[in-house]
């Protein structure tokens, strides 16, 4: 995992001492943060509060999220900051604010790249191609450098922690025979996004998700 986490609960061991509860806060933080940015984000969507409550609340009710908001992961953080970047991204117009959140979260967990594609190829399908190129060039410009700072203060260490620790195997044969028991406990959370679909459809207009 990257280094952005740690920084984060470095203060509270510091302060509090070597204990989880602290950290495990900070976790159970991030996830009603992660619940309030999609609420946000699919309120913005569909402009209805019925749908977004729903949705936002369906997340924190979902078995797995339920389970990790009280361990000491670095999911949860990660998520926060891919969804705050993803509400930077379509509401800010200069998107160095949703490249500097998404930065953040990949520093956290090298996995969380769908978002800030999501938005390249958003934005590049949809008549906006100046901006994908700007939140690429802005991401490859603060990131390199963030990352060659990484590598020179951990001796290369933290390139090895980052990329090559996780124990998943990356491969889509993994992915769907893990799929499958995962999207059972997340129905609540696929129904909404069926609904959410829908109502794009309906208005013949696609959205970011």
């Amino acid at each position: 995992y990257g280094p952005v986490v740690y920084y984060a609960m470095a203060p509270l061991v510091k302060w509090f001492g070597l204990r989880f509860l602290c950290s495990r806060l900070l976790v159970l933080a991030s996830g009603f943060v992660a619940a309030l940015f999609l609420v946000l984000l699919v309120k913005r969507w569909t402009r209805s509060w019925l749908l977004s409550l729903a949705f936002g609340l369906s997340f924190l009710a979902v078995p797995l999220v339920r389970n990790w908001l009280f361990v000491l992961r670095v999911d949860l953080p990660a998520l926060a900051l891919t969804l705050a970047g993803l509400y930077a991204y379509l509401t800010k117009r200069n998107p160095v604010w949703a490249a500097i959140l998404f930065l953040a979260s990949l520093f956290s967990i090298i996995t969380m790249l769908a978002a800030p594609l999501a938005c390249w190829l958003y934005s590049m399908t949809a008549g906006e191609r100046r901006r994908a190129w700007q939140l690429a060039g802005w991401m490859v410009a603060l990131g390199l450098p963030a990352l060659g700072v990484f590598a020179y203060a951990t001796h290369g260490w933290g390139l090895f922690d980052l990329f090559l620790t996780h124990p998943d195997p990356y491969s889509i044969g993994h992915y769907f025979s893990t799929i499958g028991p995962t999207a059972f406990l997340d129905l609540p959370l696929l129904f909404g996004a069926a609904a959410l679909v829908v109502h794009d459809a309906r208005r013949h207009a696609l959205s970011l998700p």
